[in-house]
């Protein structure tokens, strides 16, 4: 009796056929992957460059502060101006003081404004305006008459005067509004 040797079986065979080509298969595509990415960095190599550069560029700018001139010195203690405009039937600011001038901040500065007004003077309040931000001090009359008389508000300071501290004073009676701007800085 002769033996048959069994038959291959045609299964195994394709397995074993395409096992070394699933191996090149990834090689192939990484090959070309490279050789895509190498065309496109030397045909946009420049364009690629400059956009780095100015990148890098802007954000070491953003980290530069940007120079502040040297803020002006600015008198200490108790500063007086008189004076105030000779507009006839609104209130007439006659002598303002400061104390203190310079305030430290978390300290408090007294206004006292001197008015004198044909009328009765309605409403005295002043908007004091800061390096960031403004205040709206609200004056009350501490001596004299509404016609005739010194008016005083304090604020406490919560802001550096270092390039702006302003001083903006309303005065109203019935003939109308004075707003006198002192630029204290």
């Amino acid at each position: 009796m002769v033996r048959k040797k069994p038959a291959k079986s045609h299964a195994r065979n394709h397995t074993h056929k395409h096992s070394g080509s699933t191996k090149v298969f990834p090689i192939i595509v990484a090959v070309l992957v490279l050789i895509v990415i190498g065309a496109g960095y030397y045909t946009f190599k420049d364009s690629l460059i400059l956009f780095w550069r100015e990148t890098i560029r802007a954000q070491i700018v953003r980290r530069i502060p940007a120079p502040t001139p040297t803020p002006h010195p600015i008198a200490h203690g108790v500063i007086s101006y008189s004076g105030g405009g000779n507009v006839s039937g609104i209130p007439r600011y006659t002598n303002i003081t400061f104390n203190p001038y310079d305030p430290a901040n978390n300290t408090q500065q007294v206004i006292t404004v001197n008015i004198s007004s044909d009328t009765p003077v309605n409403s005295f309040y002043a908007i004091l305006q800061s390096d960031h931000h403004s205040n709206m001090i609200k004056f009350a009359l501490t001596q004299g008459t509404n016609t005739n008389g010194t008016w005083q508000g304090t604020w406490t300071v919560n802001d550096t005067y270092l390039y702006n501290y302003e001083l903006d004073l309303y005065g109203t009676n019935n003939a109308g509004t004075n707003k006198a701007q002192l630029m204290l800085r």
